[in-house]
């Protein structure tokens, strides 16, 4: 097989469109997630995807967490990095809300 080939069909110099990065968030969301959910993010950032987050299936989350996605957030403004959130609890909203980060997060409007 021919180099060419090996790259695929569009020229060299073509950039490929980055997969976007999907995060399903579990009931429990919290500490226990974050170096795992960091080190997915930070590889996201690096790369220039997009991240969509859906935590409509959180029921418990901490100040951990919320810090952590709340420089996410900061940095992939940063970058011009694409942050969406599909949908949000309100247990997840009431503890970023709690901790005056909603507004960092730019979670969606209720």
């Amino acid at each position: 097989m021919s180099n060419k080939a090996r790259q695929g069909s569009g020229s060299p110099n073509t950039p490929r469109k980055k997969r976007a990065l999907t995060v399903n968030c579990e009931e429990s969301f919290d500490i226990s997630r974050v170096s795992a959910l960091h080190e997915k993010l930070t590889k996201a950032l690096n790369e220039g995807r997009s991240v969509t987050i859906d935590a409509i299936r959180v029921e418990r989350t901490d100040a951990a967490m919320l810090q952590m996605l709340s420089a996410f957030a900061r940095d992939s403004r940063e970058k011009s990095v694409t942050l969406k959130w599909k949908s949000v609890s309100e247990e997840f909203r009431n503890s970023a809300n709690l901790l005056d980060l909603d507004g960092v997060l730019e979670l969606p409007a209720v």
